[in-house]
């Protein structure tokens, strides 16, 4: 019998007795579209209707049907010159077109799902269920369908294997911490953070084993990777399971004996730019509350500004291509504008969260005004906006009683 085999996962692949063949180059056409929509949904036919809705927004075609027709003309015509009978694979009966389930089929995301749901099963020896699990998660190779990426449909199926595929690398997981097996949870969670690279479940999960195997200076060299990349990329802060890890860390961790001249290398500034000192969320929150104690104590003033990144009716700027060239404009003009002894850090995709030492509340006006000037001679500025806030950090700390009202009073202008 005729196989054939299609991978979904990562990319959209057939294979036909024993031999891969490459379609059109872009998995994203209607007539692409249209085949990965019947071969998913083998064994069901559609109404024509049914097809054009899925395969057209409305507007998008002025005669929806005979584009469907063309479309289906055009994935016979293109599975034909792959090698691949078109014909014989794409029925059309009683006014529904169909994949015919007569030539044998496996996609991987069915056998996915089976192997998965058969492992759920809890009378089954727990060796079995591992097995079972560990077969489901060699089929998966990241996205599905990832030249679909944005049609409903996909995005469903997507999200549900998502869901199952992390819960099946929890449950293995759970196995190696009971078994010790390092070396099967090393290559599980190694593979899963390659496909999920911000996904804190995986990364708790990696910090975990690697505390449980006191190998305390790898899990903090993974937790600073994986934070940093986080704030960079997304401008995400560490979830509070992250942060009890890395607590956990900090008391484990060995330091050995040291020198200044250790010390020294540590706290060398390795940017030699003007501007601006960058840190991460943490680091900015710890900085911020001595710098805080600090001035208040000397009678001086020090100020929080919060910048949100917005579109021309004030609404926060949503994830995208245009947010994130705002945003890596908006971080050079922050840098750029402030002086070397401010602190700022990325607080959220859309927000800058900086802290202006030495500085009243009409200064702040001037220094936000800077920023915005050096924005707007970047063409990535086009149709943003900064939302500002101003807070004063003296209202943030209990006031010392012995430094008397007038110091509060200066701090406070």
């Amino acid at each position: 019998m005729e196989q054939i085999s299609i991978q979904t996962f990562g990319k959209f692949e057939i294979t036909f007795n024993g031999e891969v063949y490459t379609l059109e180059k872009s998995q994203s056409t209607k007539t692409a579209h249209l085949l990965q929509y019947l071969t998913v949904h083998q064994g069901r036919a559609f109404e024509k209707s049914t097809l054009v809705d899925i395969l057209y927004d409305e507007g998008e075609v002025g005669d929806p049907l005979n584009n469907l027709k063309v479309n289906i003309f055009r994935l016979r015509q293109m599975l034909e010159k792959s090698g691949l009978p078109g014909s014989k694979f794409i029925l059309h009966r009683k006014g529904c077109y169909s994949w015919n389930t007569e030539v044998a089929l496996t996609l991987d995301v069915d056998e996915f799902r089976r192997l998965l749901d058969h492992a759920a099963r809890t009378d089954l020896p727990g060796e079995d269920r591992i097995a079972l699990t560990i077969a489901a998660l060699d089929l998966y190779q990241g996205e599905f369908l990832p030249g679909l990426r944005g049609e409903k449909w996909v995005e469903v199926i997507d999200t549900d294997c998502r869901r199952r595929y992390l819960d099946a690398v929890e449950f293995v997981d759970n196995y190696c911490c009971e078994t010790d097996n390092y070396q099967l949870e090393d290559k599980v969670l190694g593979k899963a953070a390659e496909f999920f690279p911000y996904e804190e479940k995986i990364r708790g999960m990696q910090l975990k084993s690697l505390i449980n195997r006191k190998m305390y200076r790898e899990a903090m060299s993974l937790y600073e990777t994986v934070t940093t990349r986080m704030m960079d990329d997304l401008g995400i802060v560490p979830s509070d399971e992250l942060s009890r890890l890395h607590q956990i860390l900090v008391s484990e961790i060995d330091m050995p004996i040291t020198n200044f001249s250790d010390i020294r290398a540590d706290m060398e500034d390795h940017d030699a730019s003007a501007g601006a000192y960058n840190c991460s969320y943490v680091a900015f929150i710890d900085t911020a509350r001595l710098i805080s104690r600090y001035v208040q104590r000397n009678g001086q003033s020090a100020f929080l500004a919060l910048c949100t990144l917005v579109d021309s009716h004030g609404a926060p700027l949503s994830a995208g291509g245009r947010l994130q060239d705002a945003a890596a404009a908006a971080n050079r003009a922050v840098k750029e504008s402030l002086r070397r002894g401010d602190l700022y850090t990325r607080y959220g995709p859309c927000q800058f969260l900086m802290l202006l030492i030495g500085i009243n509340r009409e200064n702040c006006q001037i220094v936000s005004k800077r920023i915005e000037d050096k924005f707007s001679r970047n063409p990535a500025s086009r149709g943003v906006y900064f939302r500002w806030e101003f807070e004063s950090t003296a209202s943030l700390i209990p006031d010392e009683g012995g430094y008397g009202e007038e110091k509060r009073a200066f701090a406070q202008q």
